[in-house]
Order: structure tokens, then sequence, then C-alpha cells
């Protein structure tokens, strides 16, 4: 009689155990896949920062090569050169002020579209 009882008991257990491993194994999968992902997107945007970070720095670098060469032939006092050297990154304060209201008004592609028609326009303006 004991015996019947303690199987009649893992009998009731036994799907609750087997309903448990499942939902656990389940979790797990869920769990790993989420985590991959999230440690995918995290990896992603601080790759996109660091770049940006890197190009941001490699312009004003550039922007200050550039400055020997404007006082040099443009005669430019140092009031002057300060000015032609702040100027491009202070023209960059209304552009991420204003980026997302844009983006968010126009359309991502639209905006970035006009921003490489522009940096086309700049460049050959440059050259000119």
């Amino acid at each position: 009689m004991r015996k019947e009882g303690v199987w009649a008991a893992v009998k009731t257990i036994d799907p609750l155990v087997e309903m448990y491993e499942h939902t656990h194994i389940i979790s797990d999968t869920i769990m790993s896949e989420s985590t991959t992902t999230s440690l995918r997107f995290v990896l992603f945007a601080t790759g996109a920062t660091a770049i940006g970070g890197f190009l941001f720095g490699y312009d004003t670098a550039v922007i200050n090569g550039a400055n020997s060469y404007l006082k040099a032939h443009m005669a430019l006092t140092p009031a002057q050169e300060g000015m032609a050297g702040a100027s491009a990154i202070v023209g960059c304060i209304p552009g991420a002020m204003f980026a997302g209201f844009l983006s968010d008004r126009f359309g991502r592609r639209k905006l970035l579209f006009l921003c490489a028609l522009l940096y086309a326009i700049s460049g050959v303006l440059s050259a000119i």
C-alpha cells in the first residue's frame, strides 16, 4: 500500500515536472536569443558611435591642418583664423539640433539624400 501511495504521488507530480522543464527550456531559449540580439545591438551602436567620434575628430584635425594654409594665403588675423576653424564645428550644432525633427517630418531617406546632395555641392564649390 505504501508503494502505491508514493507511486500515485509521483504520477501526479510528473506532469508538473514535465511542464516546468518544458517552460524552463523555452524560457532559456528565448533568453539566449534575446540576450544575443541585445548584445549585437549594443555592439553595433557602440561601433557606430565610435566611428562617428573618429570621423568628427578627423574632421577637426583636417580643419586644424587647413588653418595654417588659410592664415598664410588669406592673411588672416588670429581672431579670423579662430572663426574659420570654429565655423565648421559651430555649423554642426544646428544640424544636430534639427536632425531629429527634420527626419521625423520628411523621413530619414529623403533627409540623407538631401545631405548627400549638399555635401556633393559643397565639394564641387570647394574645388572651384
